[in-house]
């Protein structure tokens, strides 16, 4: 190999291989990528679910009303759906916020996993 061809396979800095790095860099942008995609797939297909569930509820909801023959049952039923309604959102909220809970905790233990790996190399 010439002189020319060593230097092109140097880092700027001559620290070493173009290629490692590269292939480093690569691999640590296709990892974030890769947890990043997961964790969306995981409040996507949450959002799914609770829309879904929501959805089947409001249509039940809409047949409860037309059995109603007094403005009393229409009142006591709506007063009732409503609270299920703000439990339902509750809930939710909850488990949002443990998913992003639990989002930061493994994406902080793959940081720190990573960090480790490469100070100690």
């Amino acid at each position: 190999m010439t002189k020319s061809e060593q230097n092109v396979s140097k880092a700027p800095d001559g620290t070493g291989d173009v290629s490692v790095l590269a292939r480093q860099s690569f691999d640590a942008m296709s990892g974030t990528f890769s947890a990043w995609l997961r964790d969306a797939n995981r409040f996507q297909a949450e959002a799914i679910r609770f829309l879904n569930d929501r959805f089947n509820k409001d249509i039940q909801m809409m047949s409860q009303f037309t059995a109603c023959r007094k403005p009393e049952e229409f009142f006591d039923l709506q007063a009732k759906l409503m609270s299920g309604l703000v439990s339902d959102y509750m809930a939710e909220g909850t488990r949002v916020l443990e998913l992003f809970g639990d989002v930061a905790k493994t994406e902080m233990e793959d940081f720190s996993r990573i960090s480790s790996a490469r100070h100690s190399s």
